[in-house]
């Protein structure tokens, strides 16, 4: 026998529905079209889709309700609507509401509802900054940080991770969001730091004459649950994560200031990727905000680079002598095969130095994900085919490329960096080939 649900003060009156035994109030009121909140998705790790009950007998809390109410010290009357199953009639009222009617131009994916996911999260702030901004014009400024966000976004993106938001001239990464397992998502952030504070110095050793500083970044990485979600305006929302994990690595990017480190990890993402990282030192020390010590370590590099990290480790040493790498290539290559200079005769060759370059960035940017990528490397392939370029060719590329940076990077670029670039070139070419 059903029970009879009646929601009072809502728009038009009251609105009585019938609850079938073993539902939640939540439930009954979303099959009836009552737009209770649920943004944990009714799994009573939220207080969103709680209700008043003006009239009725209540039955008890379940252990997860009792746990948020004594949280939260809540009478008796204001219950979870995910939790409260009530054979006897009910008089409710919502408590939560919509304040305005959703911008019919907003994106629908933004009402998507959050979830709960394990992180790799990774906050990074450069060293100093404050007092490099205060000392610099405006614009010069802004040149500095949009060329450290670019460096500091390629190693984030390039090794599968997320970048939520800009903070000042801080950062804000994730991994997990489209899943992974921990020690894959953890190392995968480690790369990033790590290429981060290579790109960073190389970058700055190139800005420092010209702006008379010299810049470097500090990393904090920590794993463990965080909500995600989309916040914002309807018209403007962004997915982000919020909960403690995100604050803790917030407070471990701080405290490199303390240790006088650059590069530290919590306990959580240590336990995952031990054997795959190099410690420099640990440390036992309490975080701001938290009552109980935490244990750091500091990370200087990994133990086995594997073949993307060193071509992504010296793509951006490229890209700083872009023109001449570019102009070295073509001069290999023409070298190499003097009968592949009729495949550029109608080509403006400036144009054409650009989409190479970019070109390859991009093809680095992407290494770990080549494979959802098929289709676009497959149609540049044809592309290829209608300019000319026959299988042949490709090894004599493969070779230029590699001549050319021998001449840019001189002593770094050794055996494993060839084998690393050679796969990578391979991996390319092969990709573009498919049928």
């Amino acid at each position: 026998m059903s029970a009879k649900v009646t929601f009072v003060g809502e728009a038009g009156g009251e609105m009585p529905v019938s609850a079938l035994p073993g539902k939640t109030l939540l439930e009954v009121a979303l099959e009836a079209g009552v737009p209770l909140f649920h943004d944990c998705g009714g799994l009573a790790r939220c207080t969103t889709c709680r209700v008043r009950v003006v009239e009725g007998a209540l039955p008890v809390r379940t252990v997860d309700e009792a746990e948020i109410a004594r949280m939260h010290n809540w009478p008796d009357e204001i219950r979870l609507a995910c939790q409260l199953q009530s054979a006897n009639d009910l008089r409710v009222e919502r408590i939560m509401r919509q304040d305005v009617q959703r911008d019919k131009t907003a994106d629908p994916v933004a009402a998507e509802r959050s979830e709960e996911l394990p992180l790799a999260v990774l906050f990074c702030d450069v060293n100093g900054f404050t007092e490099f901004a205060a000392e610099r014009m405006p614009y010069d400024v802004v040149h500095v940080v949009n060329r450290l966000f670019l460096r500091i976004g390629e190693a984030v993106l390039g090794n599968s991770g997320y970048i939520d938001k800009y903070l000042g001239d801080g950062l804000l990464a994730l991994w997990g969001i489209d899943g992974g397992t921990p020690p894959e998502l953890i190392l995968n952030a480690v790369r990033a730091a790590l290429l981060m504070q290579h790109t960073v110095r190389e970058l700055s050793d190139h800005l420092s004459p010209h702006f008379g500083a010299a810049l470097s970044i500090r990393v904090g990485i920590h794993f463990g649950p965080a909500i995600i979600g989309r916040i914002g305006h309807p018209a403007r929302q962004q997915l982000t994560a919020i909960g403690d994990t995100v604050n803790v690595a917030s407070r471990v990017e701080s405290q490199n200031k303390e240790l006088r480190t650059s590069l530290l990890i919590t306990e959580e993402c240590y336990a995952h990727v031990r054997d795959l990282v190099v410690v420099g030192d640990d440390f036992k020390t309490v975080l701001r905000g938290q009552s109980k010590p935490q244990r750091l370590y500091e990370i200087t590099g990994l133990v086995h680079p594997d073949p993307v990290f060193l071509v992504q480790r010296q793509i951006h040493r490229v890209l700083l002598d872009g023109q001449n790498f570019v102009d070295r290539f073509y001069r290999h290559l023409f070298a190499l095969s003097p009968e592949m200079r009729q495949l550029f005769a109608a080509t403006a060759m400036p144009r054409q130095h650009e989409m190479f370059l970019n070109q390859l960035v991009w093809t680095v940017r992407e290494l770990r994900n080549l494979p959802a990528l098929f289709e676009n490397l497959a149609q540049l392939g044809k592309r290829h085919d209608l300019y000319g370029v026959r299988p042949e060719h490709f090894p004599i590329a493969g070779a230029a490329l590699l001549g050319a940076l021998a001449d840019t990077l001189g002593p770094e670029f050794d055996a494993d960096a060839r084998t690393a670039w050679t796969q990578a070139f391979d991996s390319l070419v092969a990709a573009m080939q498919r049928k």
